[in-house]
């Protein structure tokens, strides 16, 4: 398991290849230990592949400061993202994940997104939300699985 300093998130996946053309690759999290975090726009456990343009980090709509997308506006397919935790995870800040998984791109397929929590989810502050998955693109996209 990871050690949690109470910092942020003890993981955050991100495939950003560069260029005008890129695929997203896909994206694994395995968790063990409890999360809490406290601050604002603090995460929990974020699972993103990003192929082509698009995905929320492209337009920091995360918060963490920086695009995510490899190519705004590219081609490029996004796999598939998993994210699982055995711990709960609690954050208590507003507009914050819990746990947050996302295939995302502007112009390619966007593929399955699936999220296990074995332990208790907790979204404490102000627009905050417990669990997200997205499969978004303007071609195929996959299929949402919570457990």
């Amino acid at each position: 398991g990871a050690d949690d300093d109470g910092g942020g998130p003890n993981a955050i996946g991100f495939n950003t290849p560069g260029g005008t053309k890129g695929t997203g690759g896909k994206v694994t999290i395995i968790q063990s230990g409890a999360i809490e975090t406290d601050g604002d726009r603090g995460h929990g456990i974020v699972a993103q592949a990003v192929g082509g343009g698009g995905g929320a980090g492209g337009t920091d709509s995360l918060g963490m400061g920086q695009s995510a997308a490899g190519s705004q506006g590219g081609v490029g397919d996004a796999a598939a993202a998993s994210a699982s935790t055995d711990s709960r995870v609690w954050v208590k800040g507003a507009s914050a994940y819990a746990m947050f998984g996302q295939s995302a791109t502007g112009n390619g397929d966007a593929h399955a997104v699936d999220l296990t929590a074995g332990d208790s989810l907790f979204a404490q502050g102000a627009d905050s939300v417990a669990v997200y998955g997205e499969s978004t693109a303007k071609g195929a996209k996959g299929n949402i699985t919570i457990n």
